[in-house]
């Protein structure tokens, strides 16, 4: 094996080492290991030296120190920094929302619907959903970085040796997922989960009528007399999209296993959404009329949208824009895996 083969393979294991350290770690073991390889190199072949180390994973979880438990090392550290960024947004998104709750009044005349979410909300259900809610999104992203963890011992236990020939190439830079993005999706996701739980009343159309003292008023867009049949399948799609996040930050590059994932969970989450937008009434269906109340103007004209409100264009063209979005981010990642190998 010539130098550059040498020094490409001891790169790749310092590789396969540090990615599985936490990131003020592994410039100073990087290093360690480059200068303890060399200095075995000298009576000892690459080959041999590496096989010696053992595997990977391994000698990282040595670097950690860590101990028997469910969730370890590498993915205990990504585990709680999901976890804080979770439940600091979901607080921090039900404050705001109750905040601005308090500052816009929901237009309510010839409204039912409202009055049936107001009796969700004094009966106590509406804190149980959010608290249910959290407990959900706790329990998914609990099992998925448990089941990351029992994979890696899964494979350790059934006997299957390590070898070289295992090592990954070390990721070209445009194949790297940053992890700012990942951490921005996460978040969305979370605010996006308070606001379908907390505030669906909110989500419509904002208005300043005119006259004194006359407020901000808003119209829900959504029929919130169904809304909470619909909302588990709204937080099942979410926390799918939470999880396709998790993988890319595990994973660190595209590969494929995050080009399975992220076709796996965008194709469940259409099949939801075709669900929730096809099989439910989820519109308000007394939307043109509030609308029209509010602003002191009656809607004939072929040209305005809201002529076309309570017809299924509606939810055929949100269909559509998600199915765009769906394609074009699987037809990218599936790109840049295929790019990266």
């Amino acid at each position: 094996m010539s130098k550059t083969d040498n020094v490409d393979l001891i790169e790749r294991y310092i590789y396969d080492v540090t990615r599985r350290l936490r990131p003020d770690m592994r410039e100073d073991i990087g290093e360690e290991l480059r200068t303890l390889i060399e200095d075995m190199a000298e009576e000892q072949s690459v080959e041999e030296i590496l096989q010696e180390l053992g595997e990977p994973a391994g000698l990282a979880r040595k670097y950690r120190g860590d101990k028997d438990s469910l969730i370890s090392g590498e993915y205990y550290d990504m585990y709680w920094l999901i976890m804080k960024i979770v439940l600091i947004c979901a607080g921090a998104g039900l404050v705001v929302s109750q905040i601005i709750s308090s500052v816009v009044q929901v237009f309510s005349d010839g409204y039912e619907a409202l009055t049936h979410y107001r009796e969700y909300l004094e009966a106590g259900l509406g804190f149980s959903i959010i608290v249910g809610a959290l407990l959900e999104i706790f329990a998914i992203i609990t099992i998925v970085f448990i089941l990351l963890e029992k994979y890696k011992v899964k494979i350790n236990q059934e006997g299957m040796a390590w070898s070289i020939e295992k090592l990954p190439e070390i990721p070209a830079e445009e194949s790297i997922i940053k992890k700012t993005s990942m951490i921005v999706e996460i978040v969305f996701s979370v605010l996006f989960a308070v606001l379908y739980v907390a505030v669906p009343h909110l989500m419509g159309a904002w208005i300043m009528p005119a006259g004194e003292n006359a407020g901000i008023r808003t119209i829900p867009i959504f029929n919130l007399v169904i809304w909470y049949q619909v909302l588990p399948l709204l937080l099942l799609t979410t926390a799918l999209g939470i999880l396709n996040s998790i993988v890319k930050l595990v994973q660190g590059c595209y590969n494929i296993t995050v080009m399975i994932v992220t076709v796996v969970c965008n194709t469940v989450s259409f099949i939801l959404s075709v669900i929730v937008f096809k099989g439910y009434s989820v519109w308000n269906p007394d939307f043109g009329p509030a609308l029209e109340k509010v602003m002191q103007a009656t809607i004939q004209s072929e040209g305005d949208w809201q002529v076309y409100w309570n017809t299924p264009m509606v939810s055929n063209v949100v269909l559509l824009i998600l199915a765009a979005i769906f394609i074009l981010d699987t037809g990218v990642i599936a790109y840049r895996t295929i790019k990266n190998r």
